[in-house]
């Protein structure tokens, strides 16, 4: 049978549309592996401190999440009970998150820091299970279990000393966005995913402004701290957040959190080649188990 240019479109379409759940939180969640690189740099390495970033981080990220959502046609201007639930929203996707995030790689190795931050792939299941967005299945939780697995032999913490404030931090991390992520599905399905991100961005960054002023006096002006700032505004904070956004919207909760381990991943990845670390087997192992587990869960509902 001849496949005609109409049938080429829609055989095309629909797999762009099978495809979206899926491509969205990968780019948001390899783009916030390099972050982790970048912030371990920038915090750990005494440039700025994690308040401080976070706030110009996202004073950068604002201004261009708001032009995308208008050129996207999204309403900026929504209805006002959305627009609150939006901005409300930044205290923990925002403000909330990275600054736990940050300031916990002032505390702890960043292997650590982003062992327990990977807690939010468990958490958003359980929790989209109880809240009725998903369903318990041997696939969903031998996904979370392979992944979050997969995840430890990746950052392979067992020579890193736990501090009971970064790991506090870290957790703090992991809560505001799970919460995050189960809430923001509703508000960013009316609005729109980047529209309803810049009213969170927004606020969480006003929210964060007068903690960073200290902060700010003291931080290092380096022609590398600028390069990666700004870097950390464009890429993993205003492209990884609307990316994460809309795949919220298209998929609910549960599917793109079982992506946030490629996020270490990734940054294990990005040392072996740029900053020479050895990969080890086990780490190999362990980014097959993250694959596998996140394979088995797409593929569950996509």
């Amino acid at each position: 049978m001849e496949i005609t240019g109409s049938h080429r479109t829609q055989l095309w379409r629909g797999i762009v549309s099978r495809l979206q759940p899926i491509v969205f939180p990968l780019i948001a969640t390899v783009s916030w592996g390099t972050n982790a690189v970048a912030g371990r740099i920038l915090v750990g390495g005494g440039y700025i401190d994690g308040v401080s970033l976070t706030f110009v981080r996202f004073a950068l990220a604002t201004p261009l999440i708001l032009l995308a959502a208008s050129a996207l046609g999204e309403k900026v201007r929504g209805e006002p009970r959305d627009v609150a639930i939006a901005a409300i929203l930044g205290l923990l996707g925002v403000s909330g998150f990275n600054v736990f995030f940050y300031t916990a790689l002032g505390y702890m190795e960043a292997a650590l820091v982003s062992l327990i931050t990977s807690l939010i792939t468990p958490m958003t299941y359980i929790a989209g299970v109880i809240l009725g967005m998903d369903k318990l299945d041997t696939r969903g939780v031998a996904g979370v279990l392979l992944a979050v697995g997969g995840t430890y032999l990746v950052l392979n913490p067992g020579s890193s000393s736990i501090n009971l404030i970064g790991a506090l931090l870290a957790f703090g991390a992991a809560l505001s966005w799970t919460v995050y992520t189960l809430a923001v599905k509703g508000v960013a399905s009316r609005m729109g995913p980047t529209a309803a991100l810049f009213w969170s961005s927004l606020l969480g960054t006003l929210v964060v402004a007068p903690l960073s002023l200290e902060g700010l006096e003291h931080a290092r002006i380096t022609y590398l701290s600028i390069a990666l700032i700004v870097y950390v505004a464009i890429v993993p904070g205003a492209v990884g957040y609307a990316a994460w956004n809309l795949g919220v919207k298209l998929s609910g909760p549960v599917l793109p959190s079982i992506f946030i381990p490629l996020v270490p991943l990734t940054a294990t990845i990005l040392a072996w080649i740029l900053l020479g670390e050895v990969l080890t087997p086990i780490q190999v192992l362990g980014g097959l188990l993250i694959v596998i587990g996140i394979i088995l869960v797409v593929t569950r509902r996509v």
